[in-house]
């Protein structure tokens, strides 16, 4: 779930696009990628915040040289103008936990669940909009947020709702972390709204890396539980690390040559590839409830990004029958 800025409107790259539809093709990319993040999260025999350290470092190896290819180079260009840097610091803030806490929720319970009730994200994020922002809440958002409420109850299975369902307290935790990764994810998107396109789209990942780092080595050296991983571990953290910037650049590619109405409904194929992957390779077999709750909160993110798509084709009709008037 991790993790991403803003891009311009993808309208005039489509148009300059050789191949109309490769948008489609880099989102299927960055599903595959943040799918291998996920699982090898949950394979890597080290810690949560051990694996947010060394990704972030990672990225930093990417990040700095693409910043200076974009023309960034001053401290203003880096740092952003003055106005916005606490939204720049708190978007840096609330995706370094929300990272955090959603590796916690891979450690503590299955990828596909935790994957899935990340996703809770697309319906929080309407509902927190209405809240600090005050934007518009339509009745379909409190239908779709009921509806993943619902699917992430089936998934956690609380025994006062459930008092024959086997669960274990670790897999509750595990639970509990992903909804608050989910619920700090929207945080994110809430700022980068706010933050709009007055800045490069990678400033804020900038400011990611930067919070993350200093955040992730604070909890380390308090806690004390830091080790040195093993070679074939390393090659792994090395794997998850270059997955979770490939899947940032297709994340960038398709938002450039493809409408974010479309990529938002590719984007749920995460849940499916994560499930499918830890039913065939881990052998981790979800119950059916959890399976059905996965495929309620996918639902919910299929029908806002088709909704998307609807309102992005009749703002299109409008805009044309304007013109021809």
């Amino acid at each position: 779930m991790t993790v991403s800025g803003k891009n311009p409107q993808p309208a005039a790259s489509l148009k300059r696009s050789k191949f109309r539809h490769i948008g489609i093709f880099f989102m299927l990319l960055t599903c595959v990628c943040y799918s291998a993040n996920s699982i090898l999260a949950k394979v890597i025999v080290v810690g949560a915040v051990e694996i947010g350290f060394y990704r972030v470092c990672g990225m930093y190896l990417f990040v700095i040289p693409i910043l200076l290819r974009h023309g960034v180079r001053g401290v203003d260009d880096i740092l952003g103008p003055r106005h916005i840097r606490k939204f720049l610091l708190l978007r840096g803030f609330v995706g370094s936990m929300s990272g955090l806490t959603f590796y916690l929720a891979v450690k503590h319970a299955s990828p596909g669940l935790a994957t899935s009730i990340a996703f809770m994200d697309v319906v929080l994020v309407p509902i927190f909009g209405r809240i600090i922002l005050k934007e518009s809440l339509t009745p379909v958002d409190g239908v779709l947020a009921c509806i993943t409420f619902s699917g992430v109850v089936l998934i956690a299975r609380p025994k006062f709702l459930f008092p024959s369902a086997e669960g274990d307290a670790e897999n509750f935790v595990g639970i509990t972390y992903a909804v608050a990764s989910a619920v700090l994810a929207s945080g994110t998107y809430l700022t980068l709204r706010k933050i709009g396109n007055s800045v490069n789209p990678f400033v804020p990942t900038f400011y990611f890396t930067t919070v993350s780092l200093v955040l992730y080595s604070v909890i380390i050296i308090v806690s004390g539980e830091f080790g040195i991983p093993c070679l074939a571990q390393v090659a792994l953290i090395c794997l998850l690390v270059l997955c979770g910037f490939f899947g940032m650049i297709f994340m960038t590619l398709a938002l450039h040559t493809e409408r974010p109405s479309t990529i938002s409904v590719i984007n749920t194929l995460q849940i499916v590839m994560v499930l499918l992957v830890q039913i065939l390779y881990l052998h981790d077999v979800p119950p059916t409830s959890s399976i059905v709750g996965s495929c309620m909160i996918f639902s919910t993110s299929i029908c806002l990004g088709i909704r998307k798509i609807v309102n992005e084709k009749r703002s299109r009709s409008q805009n044309k029958l304007e013109d021809g008037e």
